[in-house]
């Protein structure tokens, strides 16, 4: 259950957009027992708004960055596997870990080394552009093996996501 400081946290206001705070809120009935969940863009969307089908990976990729950058969500990677860790969720939860299914997500601690963190958000939100639109290009992740358009270049998203990164530095100093 939300508690009510909810919607009085600084962090949350910070978030750049709606959009992201309603990612953010939604997630949360669908976090494990030790406040985890899928990172992959695909698997959030379908776990946290699969009916909202004007939310793209990209805008997902967004919020990630977003969020971390506010610090309220970790990125890390184990084996290939992008996971999200809400570091507070034990603190605002409830919880009886004894009634619930145990994490399928494996913890922080045996992450790579990179963690993804708001210094370095933006670099790690273009690579993983960068690796989408390879994929994207061979015709991965079609439906009938159809290749996909983005409807940015990539050009254009390393840019518009450098802006923003860039923007909120100023704003916070």
């Amino acid at each position: 259950m939300l508690k009510k400081k909810i919607s009085t946290d600084y962090k949350l206001a910070d978030l750049e957009n709606d959009t992201h705070r309603l990612l953010f809120t939604w997630a949360i009935a669908h976090l494990d027992v030790e406040g985890r969940i899928t990172g992959n863009p695909r698997e959030f969307s379908a776990l946290v708004v699969p009916l909202l089908k004007n939310i793209n990976s990209e805008q997902i990729l967004d919020f990630f960055a977003d969020a971390v950058h506010c610090g309220l969500i970790h990125r890390y990677e184990v084996n290939g596997q992008w996971v999200i860790q809400y570091p507070k969720f034990l603190k605002n939860q409830n919880i009886k870990p004894e009634r619930e299914a145990k994490s399928i997500y494996p913890p922080e601690n045996n992450s790579r080394e990179l963690r993804i963190t708001p210094e370095n958000s933006a670099q790690i939100k273009i690579n993983e552009v960068k690796l989408s639109k390879e994929k994207l290009s061979k015709g991965k992740g079609s439906e009938e093996g159809k290749p996909l358009s983005l409807s940015l270049t990539e050009d254009q998203i390393i840019k518009e996501a450098q802006a923003k990164i860039n923007a909120r530095k100023e704003n916070r100093n």
